[in-house]
C-alpha cells in the first residue's frame, strides 16, 4: 500500500523544473549545504564537532576570510 503523498502535483512540478534549471555545481553546492544544517541542527553531539567543521573551513576553504579567523581564535580562547 502506497503512502499519500503531502505535497501537490502542482507543488512536485514546480520543484522539479526548478531543479531542473540548476547546473550540476548548484545542485551539488545546495545538497552540501543541506546537509551540513542538518548535521549542525540534528546530528553534532557536542560543541567540538561544530568547532571542528569551523576549523576544517578555516584551514582548507580558500573563501575563508582573515576576519573569520581573528574570531575563530577568540572564539576558542573564550572556549578553552
Amino acid at each position: 500500500m502506497e503512502k499519500p503523498l503531502k505535497t501537490s502535483k502542482i507543488q512536485r512540478r514546480a520543484s522539479q523544473r526548478y531543479r531542473d534549471k540548476l547546473t550540476p555545481e548548484q545542485r551539488a553546492y545546495n545538497s552540501a549545504k543541506s546537509a551540513s544544517r542538518t548535521f549542525a541542527r540534528k546530528h553534532a553531539k557536542s560543541q567540538e564537532d561544530i568547532l571542528e567543521i569551523v576549523k576544517i573551513y578555516l584551514q582548507e576553504n580558500p573563501n575563508a576570510e582573515k576576519d573569520f579567523q581573528k574570531l575563530w581564535q577568540e572564539l576558542t580562547n573564550n572556549l578553552s
